[in-house]
């Protein structure tokens, strides 16, 4: 499940249900580099307090800017249910408080193009962040109140680009679904290139008054912003109405200038365990971006960290430390060598199944988000599931 700024109100209650549930969750992110300078690379001379010094000097100057999350319960029988959710991540900007700065290494920036990562999706619909400290400073400067009254009325401003747009297409879309309602073949489409994605989304939002009866079906023809040219609606039938209504609903809920860590605290307070591979720095990055800054010690680290989230697994660890895994899989531990290696095993149990209403994904069992998925700029930690 896709999870945006625009929809961020109303999947957050489906998130943060998924995460009850949970018996463990898959993280992972995209980052805008890696190290931020030669001298910070890893070296095998270096102490576990230089490894961790070097590794936090470069996430506190690279973002996070995209998120992949996934939640696993048990159903019983040998089953187990995934529930896939993708968040482009941006910082909460405050004009004259807050105002984060980052840099982009040339060689991850390269990477993400050649993978279709969405830059313009990143700018308008990601979703906004802020750190517990941030936090805190916000409230010092008497300025939490006035973000949170900006934050709702960003949210619910309809402009009058919207209503025009609205009003230009909604009695045309009308009247082509009166002409034939029994029709599921018919489609009808409306341009959208060079306009603004929150006019066209309006108009998305908006047809459930045109079309009243619940079949209505919108596509792009372009999963990426910047390339879509336009919308195409049909009435589906009976049956795949009803095969969509399974998606979970839930009520909006009020946007809080803490945003996408609203999940993590959840994680937090549900003492969820994390599942990651060769995650060390995306461990810093929660740390640093949602909780606040890094300590400069690696055991302060660590003491901290563990404070807030005392199970973590890293399936990279795991692999090299087990002498079964280790001689089923060979010395390559990267998540795609180790997925190809195990692969022999996809039918044993526990089987994993994706949840109904997240369809949008099919499982394709243990493998790294280095492998297919990043073609469909897609992060999904060490369980992947491919959009179809």
């Amino acid at each position: 499940m896709n999870v945006t700024k625009t929809n961020f109100a109303q999947t957050l209650p489906i998130v943060l249900d998924a995460v009850r549930r949970a018996t463990f969750v898959a993280f992972d992110f995209e980052m805008t580099g890696v190290a931020a300078a030669e001298q910070l690379r890893n070296t095998n001379l270096d102490s576990v307090q230089l490894r961790y010094w070097k590794a936090k000097e470069s996430v506190r100057r690279f973002a996070a800017i995209q998120l992949g999350l996934c939640t696993f319960s048990p159903l019983g029988n040998g089953k187990i249910e995934a529930k896939p959710f993708n968040l482009h991540l941006f910082p909460l900007v405050v004009d004259g408080a807050l105002d984060r700065r980052f840099l982009f290494q040339p060689s991850a920036l390269q990477f993400l193009a050649e993978h279709n990562f969405d830059f313009n999706r990143l700018i308008y619909e990601g979703v906004h962040y802020l750190s517990h400290a941030e936090e805190r400073q916000l409230a010092e400067t008497q300025r939490l109140a006035a973000v949170k009254k900006r934050l709702r009325e960003v949210d619910t401003t309809i402009t009058a680009e919207m209503q025009t747009f609205y009003l230009m297409h909604a009695a045309r879309i009308k009247d082509f679904f009166s002409e034939a309602p029994t029709d599921n073949t018919r489609t009808l489409e409306v341009n959208v290139k060079f306009i603004k994605y929150k006019v066209y989304k309006y108009l998305e939002e908006k047809l459930g008054n045109v079309v009243t009866d619940g079949r209505l079906e919108v596509k792009y023809d372009s999963d990426s912003l910047v390339n879509r040219t336009k919308m195409t609606l049909r009435r589906m039938s009976v049956e795949e109405a009803a095969a969509a209504a399974v998606t979970p609903s839930a009520p909006r809920v009020e946007v809080e200038p803490s945003g996408a860590r609203i999940i993590f605290d959840e994680i937090i307070a549900k003492r969820v365990p994390l599942l990651t591979h060769n995650g060390f720095l995306d461990a810093l990055h929660i740390y640093d971006k949602f909780i606040g800054p890094l300590p400069d010690r690696a055991g302060s680290f660590k003491q901290a960290f563990r404070g807030h989230f005392p199970a973590i697994y890293d399936t990279k660890y795991l692999v090299s430390s087990s002498n079964v895994l280790f001689s089923a899989i060979g010395p390559m531990t990267d998540l795609s060598t180790v997925f190809k290696n195990l692969w022999r095993y996809k039918d044993d149990e526990p089987r994993i199944e994706v949840a109904p209403g997240f369809t949008e994904y099919k499982l394709l069992s243990l493998i790294h988000i280095s492998e297919p998925t990043r073609l469909l700029s897609i992060s999904y930690a060490v369980f992947c599931l491919k959009k179809k």
